[in-house]
């Protein structure tokens, strides 16, 4: 099975995403069908990827992660749109993480520790505090030259919401949209 760590926003915060998503998918019109769009009810911040798990790692996972993490719980606060990579033609349009993202990175380094200790490999690789909103289809992204300029004006106020979780999702990968399950969900102290 194909997982991952997350935190997700509350309800009111998605439907505040939602309307930002449309927004965004308004104001590129243009190129918007060179893009696939996350589904509300996807958006996401991706802690770490762990890939494909065979079904006893994946119970050893479970187990090696807990259920509680030493981290208080706290507010998350989206800024503004943008796309990587920065300069040329876009890939990714995200929104940015403005607030909260101190102890964001104590759970994401909890949760690498943790994930050593069970003997699983997190990426290697510094975590940059966003929500995926689009993707650039491959084969579309010579039609996204100005995406980069097109999103930055989009106008996003900011998006709050308490984070007091971190979930394992599976992922089952499709071609219209993915679908996220749940696995198990690790509390953050009160």
């Amino acid at each position: 099975m194909r997982l991952f760590l997350a935190v997700g926003p509350s309800d009111a915060a998605r439907a505040q995403l939602g309307d930002v998503l449309n927004r965004a998918r308004d104001h590129v019109e243009e190129v918007a069908d060179a893009m696939r769009w996350t589904e509300i009810e996807n958006i996401h911040l991706t802690l770490h990827f762990l890939g494909e798990v065979g079904d006893e790692r994946a119970a050893a996972l479970q187990q090696a992660l807990g259920d509680r993490l030493p981290v208080r719980t706290f507010s998350m606060t989206t800024g503004a749109l943008g796309t990587f990579p920065e300069r040329g033609p876009a890939r990714v349009v995200w929104l940015s993480v403005t607030e909260g993202v101190e102890p964001l990175l104590r759970v994401h380094e909890e949760l690498a520790r943790r994930l050593a200790a069970g003997a699983f490999a997190a990426e290697d690789r510094a975590l940059a505090a966003h929500l995926t909103l689009a993707r650039v289809r491959n084969r579309e992204r010579h039609r996204t030259r100005q995406l980069g300029r097109l999103v930055r004006e989009v106008r996003c106020d900011p998006i709050t919401w308490r984070v007091d979780r971190v979930t394992l999702f599976r992922s089952h990968p499709s071609s219209a949209a993915p679908r996220y399950e749940p696995v198990q969900h690790i509390g953050l102290e009160r």
